[in-house]
């Protein structure tokens, strides 16, 4: 029971810790990096680096390395996360939930990363490599969840945006001063 109790609490905790709700403006900071869901810049620190990301629109993501566009139909339906750890850069994109305006469900990630072992990570395409403006190169990685992401209520909705991953990443647009390869 007080395990139950425990694991209901941490869920809640990271659930207020990262997620806004839909159409909220601004962005929120917690122990597990920035969301956002309109125009504003967000910007989680580390000691050596900082990842920025702005949302031009509500369809358009822009880091200081690539650019993303999602369809049309996306447009209220997600949100994202930014982490910058040892293990690299990720941008998180989940879906939002249109009743509680709150993260649903993992679609994708894409993650810069320099480690060469990155082929530990459970489900991943390489999908490219990336040279930013000061020379560092990294490899583009798209992370897809390994288990169930979905409410039965959001099923529908979530596969809606999980089936367009691929348009997503096929988007991905290099910064100025960057050189992306697309694999």
């Amino acid at each position: 029971m007080k395990m139950k109790i425990l694991a209901i609490t941490l869920a809640a905790i990271m659930a207020v810790s990262w997620t806004l709700p839909a159409g909220a403006k601004g962005t929120s900071t917690g122990a597990y990096g920035t969301t956002g869901t309109e125009k504003e810049t967000a910007q989680t620190e580390t000691e050596e680096d900082s990842f920025k990301v702005e949302i031009v629109d509500e369809l358009t993501v822009v880091t200081p390395y690539y650019t993303i566009t999602v369809p049309d139909h996306w447009e209220g339906a997600y949100t994202f996360m930014t982490v910058d750890n040892f293990t690299g850069k990720w941008l998180k994109l989940f879906h939002t939930d249109p009743h509680t305006g709150l993260a649903d469900g993992h679609l994708f990630s894409i993650l810069l990363t320099e480690d060469e072992e990155y082929e530990k990570i459970a489900d991943f395409d390489l999908i490219g490599e990336l040279e930013d403006s000061e020379g560092y190169e990294y490899h583009v990685i798209a992370v897809f969840p390994t288990d169930v992401q979905y409410t039965r209520e959001g099923r529908d909705a979530y596969m809606a945006l999980f089936r367009d991953a691929d348009t997503v990443l096929d988007s991905i647009t290099a910064a100025d001063g960057c050189v992306y390869e697309k694999y």
